[in-house]
């Protein structure tokens, strides 16, 4: 990795230096992003699963155990 940012002279140049460090913010915010997308979906799945359970006799019993596992 240094000699990658010795050859484009990173370490005596800021400008390269920024834009390396908005490259990896970048990255940063888009695992960010597709993580809590993937916490959303996940939670959305459980309620209908929950939900779905209720209509075939589960009652409140769906929702209690919800709120004692998390």
């Amino acid at each position: 990795m240094a000699e990658l940012l010795n050859l484009v002279g990173a370490q005596s140049s800021p400008t390269v230096m920024l834009v390396i460090g908005a490259i990896a913010m970048l990255i940063a915010m888009t695992l960010l992003r597709l993580v809590r997308r993937i916490r959303r979906m996940i939670w959305t799945v459980t309620v209908l699963a929950a939900a779905s359970g209720m209509g075939l006799g589960g009652g409140w019993a769906a929702f209690d155990g919800l709120t004692t596992a998390l």
